[in-house]
């Protein structure tokens, strides 16, 4: 199917007409893009119209709207600028946006074909990117305009990672890790017990979280995958895509690989390695502020992954080969988190 026709998934031929009409688009070719799970994208040359598949994502294309009223400020290259909003119902039955178009690559489908170094060299570039985004925004002066904290996601596979998310939330903060350290001991321990008992874990867990929960609260942009970054031939990072989840929260939100595409699970033996790469570009970007060790970091999510995994083994259905392999894999990273701390 060719975007002419393709575009009339989005428009039909008299809201195309309008759209064109209202937009100055004449004849220019338009490409649109149906990848989003809650967007639908229509590209011209300049600018990036996002229109939202329902009404209930309406409101995550207002928070958009206002994350990137707020970034416009700081003059990122890599942020896409807010043209406008529009409800405009010969066009759309919903209000949509449109953002400036960033050159650059899609980098949604190099997990899957990168060699391991390239990918590494990725990792770092979007760790230092993070870094940037993390550090630019001043929390006394724009907190007021922002969001606060992370929207839930509306995905219904999420619905089986609750388990998962609810315990990422408890892990982050110190008024709750103690519960969540003994949630994990409760789920993993047997899966460790022939290395170490369930009160070594349980110490040195907590000492782990504890060191992760030192962060100070950024402005996050809550849904870092591989949908939303473009790239140059370098792998360097030219443009950060879809900030409807974005929001003050936790920085380490935007270190989950559990946000990521299952083509970047092919590398889950060396997860240690990315993660080490994202790590170290971040945390050379903010090297004057207080952050946990890269321990502890590998740790958090090796049990962030394991406790999905285990979660899923528990929700009712039996597990794929995929999953098992996965499980196991988790725990083995688990354990060679557990090790680095050396207990």
């Amino acid at each position: 199917m060719n975007d002419v026709t393709a575009l009339s998934a989005i428009l039909i031929p008299p809201q195309q007409e309008r759209f064109r009409e209202r937009f100055s688009l004449n004849d220019a070719p338009l490409q649109p893009v149906f990848t989003g799970w809650e967007k639908l994208v229509i590209l011209s040359r300049e600018a990036a119209f996002l229109f939202p598949r329902n009404a209930r994502v309406g409101k995550t294309l207002e928070r958009e709207a206002a994350v990137l009223e707020v970034l416009a400020r700081y003059d990122l290259p890599f942020v896409p600028r807010l043209i406008g909003a529009w409800l405009d119902e010969d066009i759309y039955a919903h209000r949509f946006i449109a953002t400036s178009r960033l050159q650059g690559a899609s980098f949604s489908a190099m997990p899957a074909t990168l060699a391991l170094e390239d990918l590494v060299r990725f990792m770092r570039n979007l760790g230092s990117t993070l870094a940037v985004i993390h550090e630019t925004v001043p929390m006394q002066a724009a907190a007021p305009q922002l969001p606060q904290g992370l929207p839930p996601s509306a995905d219904n596979w999420r619905e089986a990672g609750a388990v998962r998310d609810r315990w990422l939330q408890g892990a982050l903060f110190r008024d709750t890790l103690a519960g969540a350290v003994e949630e994990a001991v409760e789920l993993l321990g047997a899966g460790l017990e022939k290395e170490w008992s369930r009160a070594a874990l349980r110490g040195a867990w907590r000492g782990a979280l504890e060191d992760v929960a030192i962060c100070a609260p950024v402005l996050v942009h809550g849904d870092v995958c591989e949908h939303q970054f473009l790239v140059d031939a370098n792998l360097a990072i030219t443009g950060v895509l879809d900030w409807g989840r974005a929001g003050i929260g936790h920085p380490l939100f935007d270190f989950d690989f559990g946000e990521w595409d299952t083509d970047l699970f092919r590398w889950e033996p060396q997860f240690e390695a990315l993660r080490r790469a994202l790590w170290e570009g971040y945390k050379a970007r903010r090297d004057t502020v207080a952050l946990p060790d890269f321990t502890s970091v590998h740790l958090l999510f090796s049990l962030v992954e394991a406790i999905f995994l285990w979660d899923r083994k528990w929700f009712g259905k039996p597990m794929t080969p995929w999953q098992k392999a996965r499980l196991g894999l988790s725990l083995a990273n688990v354990s060679g988190a557990t090790r680095l701390l050396r207990l």
